[in-house]
């Protein structure tokens, strides 16, 4: 079941020839599952100005109803809540620091979780979605997100 899904305008940005774009962002919650993209300056033609998908957010002007804090908020809970629905460590080999990467099928001294064994989910707290729900939805749609 889909209880969120908006379309933010978090700023602009401008290219090396001083061309600015606008940077959005699509932010869905489904079961749960966190889901946030990005595009940088889409076009009409389905192309776009700059990057999309995973962005590192650079925004030169945030957009007038977004504030520094909650770019840094924004930022943090992409980073930590996208996809939340596909761990392959368990909350306490999340909080050591080991990835497949680093200790592919390690065994979780805490619950024997073997890392990698299979997707776990991270419930979202209510203040991420709290935070999610209470960001500006954008008044210009975008050609495409």
């Amino acid at each position: 079941m889909r209880t969120l899904d908006k379309i933010v305008k978090i700023g602009t940005n401008k290219t090396l020839g001083g061309r600015f774009y606008s940077v959005y962002s699509h932010i869905e919650i489904i079961d749960g599952e966190l889901h946030i993209t990005g595009v940088e300056g889409p076009l009409p033609s389905g192309n776009a100005i700059g990057s999309c998908g995973q962005l590192i957010l650079n925004i030169e002007n945030l957009a007038s109803d977004w504030t520094s804090e909650m770019l840094i908020t924004f930022r943090y809970v992409w980073s930590k809540y996208h996809l939340n629905h596909i761990n392959s460590e368990c909350e306490h080999q999340n909080e050591l620091g080991q990835t497949w990467a680093t200790h592919p099928l390690s065994e979780c001294i805490t619950c024997g979780y073997i890392l990698g064994s299979a997707w776990l989910k991270t419930e979202l707290p209510k203040t991420v979605i709290s935070f999610l729900e209470s960001l500006p939805e954008t008044n210009k749609n975008p050609a495409w997100i």
